[in-house]
């Protein structure tokens, strides 16, 4: 109820103010009533309620950041201001020409006010505001070819500039699919084959450290240029490479067909044969040719010209047989992480050149790529623990384990080899911390907690964490301590972990009298990866007297 009275006298008041209600208040011992003429405040109390309606003084506000890039613009306007106000807006302290209006779009940097004369009184000037304008670069760039036929490769160098500041990030794109954000990028230019030309967009978007951006544009024409299509014995795409192969044990004859589709525009045609023989050459090919080629693998380019316009192609030749060989490990495979491991690669010595081997570990590593012929060890550490990691082969799964595969191809076929599973064990890494500090008084507590690596020992596809043990010394004869939550463990004396009672985790300790402290921590899980140990030194200080 009393909430709802003075909500009321509230509205009485205003209306008394602008003469359409009088409040009928007459006690001037309890109640006040102030009116400025410009009805700047009004208010009323009594002895237990206060009533103040004061409207809020002008000020500047914003539509849209204080920060900006060059070209941009921010919105600055003036709210709450008396009704017969004028305005004059300044820039750092200085009057702006016809800046009179409540708002002012601002482009410029600096420092801006507005001052209000009302009723013939100038008020002082409102709440500063400062812009910010950061500058913008201008984006410009040079290539080199300007022109061209057929594939075209076209370098790009950057002249863009700023006036403060860096340009850090440039985004090409070359109006045919291809982007790039390298500063000085080259790029190839592939029109298909044909006459007439293509003309290219190439776009340039600089951005710099203010994050302010430019772009410029620039074409480029580009000539359709002939086709040098080649079709010829046993033709296949391998990983997106054109081969023309024979499966054979001994050298053989290729046959070759123009499959050039500009036939018709085509000035002439050259053939490198890849193999230390001359090249073949003639303004025609209308009829097929051949070549003897010997075991192995060799690179046949070929040349195609349109004038002064040339396109080339370049083909793998390959003479041999399906490859042969297989993985081995010459040791055991249940090892220590950061242990190096070696595998043979077996049989392999008679397999043609052309044949690749990829030999691929799954623990997260770039697989290995050799060209015959291929090393006969290779070597691999294994960083980290196989826990949680699943391997498997034909004859099937082992899990925490790793594997390692070869693959061994060529034009001919594939084989493969593999040696699973490979059991890695985790390194045990002792480290704990000391809450809430390593120096403090008798009688207050600590708490150790482990922050190492137990290391998982992985046997049989079981993994098996580590354990830690704590040892606390007394460095000082007589003094003693409280374990209050927690257990240190019991490595009985022994460095095989498998017969220790492990600790727990976290402890906590009352140090019941002053001295040295020494706390060591041991890890292990296996004598495979042997034990890690760490110790740390806790200072117990008497209480200070004053």
């Amino acid at each position: 109820m009393a909430a709802r009275f003075y909500s009321f006298l509230s509205l009485l008041i205003l209306f008394s103010v602008y003469g359409l209600a009088n409040t009928g208040l007459k006690n001037p011992n309890h109640h006040k009533r102030e009116i400025s003429s410009k009805v700047k405040k009004i208010s009323y109390s009594n002895s237990r309620h206060i009533l103040n309606l004061t409207p809020p003084p002008p000020s500047i506000v914003h539509s849209g950041s204080l920060t900006f890039c060059n070209g941009d613009s921010v919105i600055l306007h003036v709210i709450d201001v008396p009704v017969d106000s004028t305005f004059q807006w300044t820039l750092n302290g200085t009057n702006i020409s016809g800046a009179i209006t409540d708002s002012l779009v601002v482009y410029a940097s600096g420092t801006y006010s507005c001052i209000l004369t009302s009723g013939g009184i100038t008020e002082p000037p409102l709440n500063n505001v400062v812009v910010t304008v950061n500058p913008k670069p201008l984006a410009a760039f040079t290539f080199n070819p300007n022109s061209g036929c057929g594939k075209t490769r076209v370098s790009f160098i950057d002249q863009s500039t700023i006036s403060a500041g860096s340009n850090i990030s440039w985004h090409w794109n070359f109006g045919d699919g291809n982007t790039t954000n390298q500063h000085n990028p080259s790029h190839t230019f592939n029109p298909p084959p044909g006459s007439g030309t293509i003309t290219y967009t190439i776009t340039l978007i600089v951005t710099s450290n203010f994050g302010c951006k430019d772009t410029i544009i620039h074409t480029i024409t580009i000539g359709r240029g002939p086709d040098a299509t080649l079709n010829g014995t046993g033709a296949i795409i391998i990983n997106g490479q054109p081969y023309f192969h024979v499966c054979s044990s001994s050298g053989q004859t290729f046959t070759f067909t123009n499959a050039s589709s500009t036939t018709a525009s085509n000035t002439n045609y050259i053939i490198n044969w890849g193999d230390g023989t001359p090249d073949w050459t003639d303004p025609v090919f209308p009829t097929p040719i051949t070549h003897p080629y010997s075991v192995g693998i060799h690179n046949l380019t070929f040349y195609v010209y349109s004038g002064a316009c040339v396109d080339s192609t370049v083909y793998r030749v390959f003479v041999g047989n399906n490859p042969a060989g297989g993985l081995v490990s010459p040791g055991g495979t249940t090892i220590c992480a950061g242990s190096t491991q070696a595998f043979l690669i077996s049989g392999a010595s008679n397999n043609p050149p052309g044949t690749q081997y990829i030999l691929n570990f799954n623990d997260g590593s770039a697989p290995d790529t050799f060209h015959h012929p291929a090393p006969d060890t290779v070597f691999h550490t294994f960083d980290s623990s196989s826990c949680g990691h699943t391997s498997s082969t034909g004859n099937g799964t082992f899990p925490n384990s790793y594997g390692a595969y070869l693959t061994i191809t060529n034009p001919c076929g594939t084989t493969s080899g593999s040696v699973v599973p490979i059991y890695v064990s985790g390194k045990p890494v002792s480290n704990f911390t000391i809450t809430p500090k390593d120096s403090i008084c008798v009688g207050q507590t600590v708490t150790l907690t482990y922050t190492g690596d137990l290391g998982n020992n992985v046997e049989n596809g079981v993994c098996t964490p580590g354990k830690p043990v704590w040892k606390i010394t007394p460095q000082t004869p007589g003094v003693r301590f409280t374990i209050l939550s927690g257990s240190l463990g019991n490595d009985f004396g022994t460095n095989d972990a498998s017969l220790w009672l492990a600790g727990t985790i976290t402890i906590t300790i009352r140090f019941d009298s002053v001295g040295l402290y020494s706390v060591k921590l041991k890890t292990g899980n296996a004598t495979l990866c042997g034990i890690d140990s760490l110790t740390k030194l806790i200072c117990v200080n008497p209480i200070p007297t004053a």
